[in-house]
């Protein structure tokens, strides 16, 4: 209760309705995650982190970027790598 009454918690508590909420409600109602299939807070936080990772890969893939009339090659390059990093992170971590 504490915690809520603090400066950070009045600030996170007004965030939370635009940020997370709205996610929560289309995994709910679009994407079927009425139900969690497994057992244990272990599980589930991987579902949910499963979850939320494709919910943003799916908005990651519909972003257009402005028209950029020349990019260094070297900052493609950084990107990429960065992109092949995380996706290797996002294996391990489901595959056990």
């Amino acid at each position: 209760m504490e915690r809520q009454q603090s400066r950070k918690g009045k600030w996170m508590k007004r965030l939370r309705p635009n940020t997370v909420e709205p996610v929560f409600g289309s995994l709910i109602h679009y994407y079927g995650m009425r139900k969690i299939g497994v057992r244990g807070k272990a599980g589930a936080n991987k579902v949910m982190l499963m979850a939320a990772t494709t919910f943003n890969l799916k908005k990651y893939m519909k972003f257009k970027p402005l028209k950029v009339v020349s990019q260094p090659v070297a900052l493609q390059k950084q990107l990429d790598n960065a992109f092949v990093y995380h996706l290797a992170a996002l294996i391990r971590l489901f595959s056990n």
